[in-house]
């Protein structure tokens, strides 16, 4: 049975590369790239692959936002994260978006296959170069911590922040930097939307 993948990555080098590492398995057959989010997300409509191979870190749409809206789709593909990030923040939150598995970019070819036939028979989570998290790495945010990104969400600037909150912008950075850490976030569409899926952060 051949497995059809559509592979998700912003960076041409590292998606050229995954699918060289697919081409060794004769049972697997790329069938669409994307670079964007956008992209992914019309490409699991249009072409139905069975597998979608999903950066965590994607332009204008996030790997995240992603998988949630591709497993609302019928019929849906079974994603498996790809990240160079082994914060357990993002494993947490993937798996609860809908992926069946998460692995690290940095992984052995042999090791990216053997994952994919893992959730391909219905294994769940899979994990490559991870670990599940434990209970004790529950993720929270202070009070302050919470009011800045409710204000990032809402679009304000760091300068605009510091005002509302009667501060300095280098405090402001200085939460920021800690909510960034927490999260596994390096932007702050990213730090929104992981919270929001964590249940830190109403949602809109």
């Amino acid at each position: 049975m051949t497995i059809h993948i559509v592979v998700a990555d912003d960076h041409p080098v590292t998606r050229v590369g995954t699918i060289a590492i697919l081409a060794r398995d004769a049972q697997l057959m790329v069938v669409g790239e994307a670079s964007t989010g956008d992209e992914a997300i019309t490409l699991c409509r249009e072409l139905q692959p069975e597998l979608l191979i999903l950066d965590v870190r994607l332009p204008h749409v996030d790997g995240l936002h992603v998988a949630q809206q591709v497993t609302q789709e019928v019929p849906s593909p079974v994603i498996l994260l790809l990240s160079a990030y082994p914060d357990a923040a993002l494993v947490r939150v993937g798996l609860t978006v809908g992926a069946a598995g998460y692995a690290l970019k940095s992984a052995p070819g042999a090791a990216l296959l053997n994952a994919i036939h893992r959730v391909m028979n219905g294994e769940r989570p899979v994990l490559v170069g991870v670990s599940m998290p434990e209970e004790s790495e529950v993720v929270t945010l202070s009070a302050q911590e919470t009011v800045v990104l409710s204000h990032v969400a809402d679009g304000l600037t760091t300068k605009e922040i510091a005002q509302r909150l009667n501060v300095s912008t280098r405090t402001i950075d200085t939460y920021l930097s800690r909510i960034f850490q927490k999260l596994g976030a390096t932007t702050r569409t990213q730090a929104v939307t992981i919270a929001r899926r964590m249940n830190l952060l109403s949602e809109p």
